[in-house]
């Protein structure tokens, strides 16, 4: 994954009862998660690492993952998966880089 020193993992996951709020909860989500990669990075601690099983639509997952762990992910794809079979059916979500 390109870690080479230990991460916090933040999870926010905000909890609403009306649809009508659906646009200001993600809002606040996102301004929480915004608030701690400041506070993380004025600390000289921010990793672009982000949990894959956590991680909002907007964030860009492959970015923390490393140049080296990302070509090992490109060769397991191109070996088992040359088609993108994986990647077309399942709409959405995070991709590998290339395909």
């Amino acid at each position: 994954m390109g870690l080479t020193e230990p991460v916090i993992i933040l999870w926010v996951q905000p909890h609403w009862t009306s649809p009508n709020d659906d646009d200001a909860m993600m809002e606040f989500a996102t301004a929480v998660i915004a608030l701690f990669e400041q506070l993380a990075k004025d600390a000289k601690k921010f990793s672009r690492f982000e949990y894959l099983n956590y991680a909002g639509p907007e964030q860009d997952l492959m970015k923390g993952y490393g140049t080296q762990s990302i070509r090992r992910l490109q060769a397991v794809k191109r070996k088992y998966d040359s088609k993108n079979v994986f990647g077309k059916l399942l709409p959405g979500g995070p991709k590998i880089p290339g395909f």
